[in-house]
């Protein structure tokens, strides 16, 4: 456990892992303000006393101190449902050491996508989730095996980004599933972007889509479902992948969503 880790935990007395007490902050200040979904993201910044801005900026979200209270401001041209997310991202940052006693700048250059090397970035990353996709409510919701339209159908209920309510489902699956965005190239070749695993094996970020599965079609089709092999993991798998496009500063980028489920072993 790093330092930082250390001193969150000792700040709130927790003699447990890191992100469990972060998954007891999430659920305490929902509770404590009674929130329903889809979360009022500036009332929750509220009970951590902080204002929610927005502005012309590089970075997804900066959190300041201006003497007298905590901002929060966003990236003005971000999407709704990322700005949405970097809200809590930032919010979760002051339930750490010297956010709230002692606040400091804090610049975030990008969210959803920080992993344990990051380990502050990462635990923000799980509290946003949590606070946005509350736990209770999104494992009640989420069928059993659910499929695209299931993600598609949470992400509006929870006015949340695609990509976090399929990398949610993931995480609170009871089965084994892998979740994957991916993205294309100038080539029309794809690659993982980012991925997500319950009860399989973790799949590279980077690791592209060989050419001749008929997952590598799906720029072409919009959509593919089949059994068979993907390329990107071992064994043969149900496969659901849709394309899902979507523009980035301007520019079209082709994003793919994907779920995979393992078959039994003839």
């Amino acid at each position: 456990m790093t330092d930082m880790l250390e001193k969150f935990c000792d700040h709130h007395g927790w003699t447990g892992a890191p992100e469990d007490l972060m998954v007891r902050l999430c659920a305490d200040l929902l509770y404590e303000g009674e929130f329903g979904v889809p979360v009022d993201v500036r009332a929750l910044a509220s009970f951590r006393g902080a204002l929610v801005e927005e502005a012309d900026q590089p970075y997804a979200g900066l959190l300041t101190w201006d003497g007298a209270r905590l901002v929060i401001t966003v990236c003005a041209s971000d999407s709704p449902e990322r700005r949405r997310f970097t809200v809590c991202h930032e919010v979760c940052h002051t339930f750490l050491p010297g956010f709230r006693e002692a606040p400091r700048t804090r610049l975030d250059r990008d969210v959803e996508r920080f992993d344990h090397r990051e380990p502050e970035e990462y635990l923000c990353d799980l509290g946003a989730s949590e606070l946005l996709l509350p736990r209770e409510t999104f494992s009640g919701i989420l069928p059993r095996s659910f499929g695209l339209d299931d993600v598609l159908r949470l992400a509006s209920h929870f006015r949340a980004s695609i990509e976090a309510a399929a990398i949610r489902c993931a995480a609170l699956s009871i089965e084994p599933v892998a979740v994957l965005i991916l993205e294309g190239t100038e080539s029309h070749s794809l690659y993982v972007r980012r991925a997500a695993t319950t009860l399989l094996p973790s799949i590279a970020a980077g690791a592209p889509v060989p050419g001749d599965v008929p997952l590598s079609r799906v720029l072409l089709e919009g959509e593919v479902s089949y059994r068979g092999r993907t390329g990107l993991i071992l064994g043969t798998h149900s496969v659901q992948a849709r394309s899902l496009p979507y523009a980035r500063s301007g520019r079209r980028v082709e994003r793919v969503l994907a779920l995979l489920r393992p078959l039994p072993q003839e």
